[in-house]
């Protein structure tokens, strides 16, 4: 959830929904990444401060960036499309 459900965010944000489905997807695949989802469940606080995040290294970021508003309603759908 470090970098896939971030990179959905950011996708959402950029109004390309097959790679913020896809990432969304990827947040919850498997038993444990679902239930370390549900457990740790990101919900509005989450949303407001996506945007401040720093991504990992590793993360392939898109480019150009959403906005910080674009983010935080990026991150409402992809938390929408994991449950």
């Amino acid at each position: 959830m470090n970098c896939s459900l971030p990179l959905a965010a950011m996708h959402f944000g950029l109004k390309n929904t097959v790679q913020g489905n896809a990432f969304a997807d990827l947040s919850v695949t498997g038993r444990r990444a679902f239930s370390a989802f549900r457990q740790g469940q990101p919900a509005e606080n989450y949303c407001q401060t996506i945007a401040n995040r720093t991504l990992p290294a590793a993360c392939p970021a898109p480019s150009p960036k959403p906005t910080p508003a674009q983010m935080v309603a990026g991150c409402k759908d992809a938390l929408n499309r994991g449950l």
